[in-house]
């Protein structure tokens, strides 16, 4: 019995020792971080109080006064304008952006203590190199037009590592990665300005914001590109999640809505469009359909209920600081949302509020405020503004003003004292006090309504 225990026990010692390099594996890991998952989004009155479907309101609220959808001589100078700003990268005038401007991240979190995506912290002196890669003693190296191959992340410093503050404070950690600007759809025009040390990455200046992007995602352009960009007219993308493959398989792209397209060729069918291949050094357009239910002429003709058409396929999203994994943030949904009617607007949200007619709200009560957007405010044409957050009114609900945005959460105060947050963490329609109902929001006392600055009418004539 002895020797078939231990001839049993020697043909079984291969798969012993993996069995034991597998426990010893795992005790290894279970030391390393899992990756930390959101906050739970939590219950808020409102998402319930309020109708969800942006549809549900284009009834209610004062009319535009140029009348709905806009007259096309009306639409057609906005539009004008949109085109002019959108190609301002490849003017031959276009000035580079500082080396302070440019490489602002340097200073600004070179010396921080950062985290990374799983909670763990970084170690000292970790973003030394990432600051050396800029070459920031060459900038501007370069200044030659672009386009953007596929879709991506403009990133703040050349690298694709996040960088997160301490986790454990409310209103930090994931998704609030500072090294990410902004999302950039494919086939948008930039300045390509400056290369890294390494020559991975090439920062980049497009109509709205700039950043660092992998050498791969970047095409440049030549004269010919350019001009059939100016020649032709656009259409924009109205779906989400859209991969759109070329007519030879040679290319594909990532598009949402928001993202804009040289037009080719319109048909009973559909929209036939360029997007961005690399050949060589320069960058050709292969033949790509988007169907209507994908895509539309620019501009879109304006009015509230296609405003809310657009909203509603973006409602419930996730929230995504920056863009960050292909998600929005406030101004960014306010961005993408208005591009298809011919409506340019900046990046920020600080910059948004000054994009039309901004009305004060400041020094009123709450409940002047709300009064004042219900009386003067445009439904589905009017930003609401505080410091660091964008809105769309888009009418009333029970005599309430309802707002739709890309929110993270509200303010709110812990019983010990301590700074805390109510997450909701997406796309949705609320009014001007959401999570007002909990107890750690009252404690704070004050809601989204009182931090509110202005509104702003976003202008027909451009």
């Amino acid at each position: 019995m002895d020797g078939i225990l231990h001839r049993i026990a020697y043909r079984l010692r291969p798969a012993l020792l993996l069995l034991a390099c597998a426990l010893l594996l795992g005790a290894c890991s279970a030391k390393t971080p899992s990756p930390l998952p959101p906050p739970t989004a939590e219950v808020v009155a409102d998402l319930t109080a309020f109708p969800q479907d942006p549809r549900r309101l284009t009834g209610t609220g004062r009319p535009w006064p140029e009348g709905e959808p806009v007259s096309p001589a009306l639409q057609a100078g906005l539009y004008a304008k949109f085109r002019e700003r959108w190609l301002a990268p490849w003017n031959p005038g276009a000035k580079p952006q500082s080396a302070k401007d440019a490489l602002w991240g340097i200073a600004t979190y070179g010396g921080k203590q950062a985290w990374q995506r799983n909670g763990a912290p970084r170690p000292a002196g970790w973003s030394t190199a990432i600051a050396a890669n800029c070459a920031a003693s060459t900038f501007p190296s370069m200044r030659q037009p672009g386009i953007v191959l596929s879709t991506g992340d403009l990133r703040v410093l050349p690298t694709a590592e996040p960088f997160f503050l301490d986790p454990a404070r409310p209103g930090e950690g994931y998704p609030f990665d500072y090294f990410q600007n902004s999302a950039i759809w494919a086939a948008t025009p930039v300045l390509v300005t400056h290369q890294s040390a390494d020559g991975l990455w090439l920062h980049v200046e497009s109509a709205y914001a700039a950043g660092w992007l992998p050498r791969q995602q970047v095409g440049f352009v030549d004269q010919g590109l350019m001009d059939l960009f100016r020649r032709a007219p656009w259409a924009a993308v109205t779906a989400e999640h859209v991969l759109l493959t070329a007519a030879d398989k040679r290319a594909s792209v990532r598009l949402g809505i928001g993202a804009v397209l040289p037009v080719l060729e319109q048909g009973p069918f559909g929209i036939r469009v360029g997007i961005p291949r690399r050949t060589g050094d320069l960058t050709a357009l292969d033949q790509a359909l988007l169907t209507n239910a994908q895509a539309a002429a620019m501009p879109l003709a304006f009015s509230r209920e296609r405003v809310a058409v657009l909203a509603a396929a973006m409602q419930g999203q996730a929230y995504g600081w920056g863009g960050l994994d292909g998600l929005r943030d406030c101004s960014s949904l306010m961005r993408d949302l208005f591009t298809p009617f011919g409506v340019f607007l900046p990046r920020n949200s600080s910059q948004q509020a000054r994009a039309g007619d901004q009305r004060p709200l400041e020094g009123l009560s709450p409940a002047q405020k709300e009064a004042t957007l219900l009386r003067d405010g445009l439904p589905f044409r009017t930003l609401v503004n505080k410091k660091g957050h964008v809105m769309l009114y888009v009418g009333q609900h029970k005599g309430r003003a309802a707002v739709y945005h890309a929110i993270w959460g509200v303010h709110s105060r812990e019983p010990d004292g301590s700074s805390g947050r109510v997450v909701m963490g997406r796309t949705c329609i609320t009014g001007l006090a959401p999570g007002a109902e909990h107890e750690s929001v009252k404690r704070l006392g004050s809601t989204l309504v009182d931090t509110l600055s202005s509104f702003t009418i976003l202008q027909i004539q451009p």
